[in-house]
């Protein structure tokens, strides 16, 4: 949540993860926004993870620009104080998104990303902002403007479990109870339409073009000929995925 003083909020689910995968990196979990009473509606990447990317220098060093809404620091990460904004990334960030229904990629295009130096996770998705989300029934479902469920990319995880981040995020006094602060955010339609008027460029969008359903490799060209909705790199990779979208491919058509 974004308020007065300067301060986006992590404020994440902690009973289920999304999966993405980044260009040069395997696949990881990633915290999310669905069921928290959080209106935060932008992305954070950790600075130290971007570094770590394919082409992620380059992004740091030329694409930082200031955050809209105007945010210094991201609180509820269990640190006094929140931890430093160094900025929004200007262009959209591509990432390879995991549908644990269908059982394949799709790939984001996620802008108003916040990159945070020292975040306690490599990667957190506003599923929110992604699907639309401004709006929620008495049990707390979100009201969608397609038929696309966002619980499609979530999985239930245990998140203290060793093996989801890289180990030093493990190390983050957000994820030891002893110095962790309980944050909880409030619903505050006010600021959240404030970040999403302030919002640069296109906005978000999530295409099975351009990316494996197979494996999640960006670049794919290859089709599936019966839905041609779901791209492949390789044909090998694609005999491989048809046990999964077999099904998925005859309720398409």
């Amino acid at each position: 949540m974004s308020d007065n003083g300067g301060t986006a909020s992590f404020y994440p689910s902690l009973t289920d993860a999304a999966c993405v995968k980044f260009l040069g990196k395997d696949k990881i979990a990633a915290t999310h926004d669905l069921g928290c009473g959080d209106f935060e509606i932008r992305h954070f990447i950790d600075a130290a993870y971007l570094l770590s990317l394919d082409g992620g220098k380059e992004l740091l060093e030329s694409s930082l620009i200031e955050p809209t809404p105007a945010c210094t620091k991201v609180g509820g990460t269990g640190k006094e104080g929140g931890e430093n904004v160094m900025g929004m990334l200007s262009q959209r960030l591509k990432v390879p998104f995991y549908n644990f229904t269908t059982q394949s990629w799709v790939l984001l295009k996620l802008q108003n990303v916040l990159v945070v130096d020292d975040l306690p996770v490599p990667f957190h998705i506003s599923l929110k902002s992604l699907f639309d989300w401004t709006n929620v029934d008495e049990n707390g479902n979100p009201s969608l403007k397609d038929k696309t469920n966002p619980y499609d990319f979530i999985s239930r995880c245990p998140w203290r479990s060793p093996g989801f981040f890289p180990a030093r995020y493990y190390r983050h006094s957000y994820w030891n109870p002893p110095t962790r602060a309980i944050h909880v955010g409030n619903i505050d339609h006010q600021m959240t339409s404030n970040i999403r008027n302030s919002k640069t460029g296109t906005p978000d969008e999530a295409k099975l073009t351009g990316v494996c359903g197979g494996c999640g490799a960006r670049g794919a060209k290859r089709h599936c000929s019966r839905c041609a909705k779901v791209n492949y790199c390789t044909r090998e990779c694609q005999l491989a995925h048809w046990k999964i979208h077999k099904t998925m491919c005859q309720a398409m058509n």
